[in-house]
């Protein structure tokens, strides 16, 4: 991986490309006009971060190696040391300092976007945005043949650290889609859950309402007949129980009559 570092060792060093330039640009543009720095600025970002390294204006401020090269003792560069603060932004490391040397309008303009007409056509095609993520890379009109050839075009002049930055950012975005596909799935089988069970409750309800209905009702039909049984004359109620035994021997002779 390209490490961008400046050339007086103050601990700074840089693995976004971007955010590098942005910081190198800076001091560049701290004596121009508000006209004059956008223009600037823009031209500046066209470069790529080895460019600006290598630039007449920078005068030798900075210095890029690859961090997996071997010295002559074995040991290669931690890119993880604590020593080191990576990836500072010109705002990060001045804004709020006493003797700020620089303006809150630079720094808005350093971490602003940079739009491109790629294609010469007039219109923006690419958007260039700085997060704290890295580089991101915006197609202004998707399904637009000349936007998607800008894009093409716009990505072959990135560094493979631009483009695995890009390609990161794709396949976050694709897991978010597929994350959200897998969402949607799990609360609709969630709901067809809760669905069945509420019906096999409203359903349980109702054959309990079924069974009580048909108790009350048996009920009804016994105190009836237990009214009516009251409004008997002596005389009727003697039959009903000489007819009530006769049942009972009946029924007795028919089980007498069963075991011989």
């Amino acid at each position: 991986m390209k490490v961008y570092t400046t050339a007086d060792d103050t601990g700074l060093i840089w693995t976004d490309p971007d955010a590098f330039k942005r910081f190198a640009i800076g001091p560049l543009l701290a004596g121009l006009g508000p006209d004059e720095r956008k223009a600037a600025f823009k031209d500046y970002m066209k470069m790529s971060a080895d460019d600006i390294v290598n630039h007449r204006d920078t005068a030798g401020s900075y210095e890029v190696f690859d961090s997996d090269d071997v010295d002559e003792y074995g040991n290669s560069f931690d890119i993880d040391d604590k020593n080191f603060y990576k990836n500072m932004s010109l705002r990060g490391l001045y804004d709020g300092l006493e003797g700020d040397p620089f303006d809150k309008d630079l720094y808005d303009l350093l971490e602003s976007k940079v739009e491109e007409d790629v294609n010469g056509d007039g219109d923006t095609d690419i958007t260039i945005e700085e997060t704290p993520e890295g580089t991101t890379l915006k197609v202004e009109a998707e399904g637009d043949d000349e936007a998607e050839k800008a894009n093409e075009e716009l990505r072959s002049k990135l560094t493979p650290e631009q483009k695995k930055l890009e390609d990161l950012a794709q396949d976050k975005f694709d897991e978010d889609v597929d994350n959200e596909a897998l969402a949607d799935k799990a609360d609709k089988a969630a709901d067809d859950q809760i669905k069945k069970e509420t019906d096999k409750m409203v359903d349980d309800a109702d054959k309990m309402a079924d069974e009580a209905a048909r108790d009350l009702d048996t009920t009804a039909r016994l105190q009836d007949k237990e009214k009516a049984k009251d409004k008997l004359t002596p005389e009727q109620k003697k039959l009903e129980e000489l007819a009530r035994r006769q049942s009972n021997i009946n029924s007795a002779l028919a089980d007498t009559i069963k075991f011989f």
